[in-house]
């Protein structure tokens, strides 16, 4: 195999190593939190509580990108990457499977190899939007999917309908900036144009899309506080 191929195929399965490893640690706390009964299924969050995801939510990242290996400032990365303990057993059990199924060249191998460690990416990033998003933001993730584009008037009429008419004394009117913003920032909506004003369109996209069939295929409950 050509040494930059090779070496190409082997930070990938470094890459997948990294997203599997963080992987079931997240499961873990999600799974922790659908351990927990609610009234009516979804929690009863008040207070400091409230706050505390509200505040998160504004401070969420955009989805991450996989982390790509960079050498010390004056260094070069070495033709391979340094024996690992950790992730030497990890990259040689998903070669061999990325080798044993994906027969043909290396660059076959690689788009494979590739689109794995993206879709695994994907996955790690539902989790962490899960964690934090409301059950109100659902709610218009499905409108959005249902109706097709909304302007934004009609975005706050949801919002109304739902986050402030269940939680009044948690979502007022002039939350809907910060409300909606976490569903641009995450990926999940799409806004026509800058600035924003309620004819302004929104739409969900092909991740929003992609999130909502995440929730339908690990079984995760749209009946969220908020």
């Amino acid at each position: 195999m050509d040494p930059n191929a090779q070496l190409a195929l082997v930070i990938v399965a470094g890459l997948l190593a990294f997203a599997g490893l963080f992987r079931p640690e997240v499961r873990k706390k999600l799974g922790d939190l659908r351990a927990l009964t609610f009234p009516g299924g979804s929690a009863d969050l008040t207070g400091g509580e409230a706050a505390a995801q509200i505040e998160a939510q504004r401070h969420a990242p955009e989805a991450e990108k996989l982390p790509v290996p960079s050498p010390e400032p004056g260094e070069r990365l070495p033709e391979l990457p340094p024996p690992s303990p950790v992730y030497g057993p990890l990259e040689a059990e998903l070669r061999h499977r990325i080798e044993t199924v994906v027969p043909g060249g290396v660059d076959v191998q690689m788009a494979w190899a590739v689109r794995i460690a993206v879709a695994a990416q994907v996955e790690r990033d539902h989790e962490q939007t899960y964690r934090l998003i409301f059950g109100s933001q659902i709610t218009a993730l499905k409108e959005l999917n249902v109706r097709g584009p909304i302007t934004v008037a009609q975005a706050k009429e949801i919002y109304a309908l739902t986050a402030v008419r269940n939680n009044p004394d948690i979502f007022k009117p002039e939350t809907f900036e910060a409300w909606g913003d976490y569903l641009l920032t995450r990926g999940l909506v799409a806004v026509e144009r800058q600035p924003v004003d309620d004819d302004t369109r929104a739409a969900l996209t092909p991740l929003g899309k992609d999130f909502l069939m995440f929730l339908t295929g690990r079984g995760l409950s749209e009946h969220k506080w908020g």
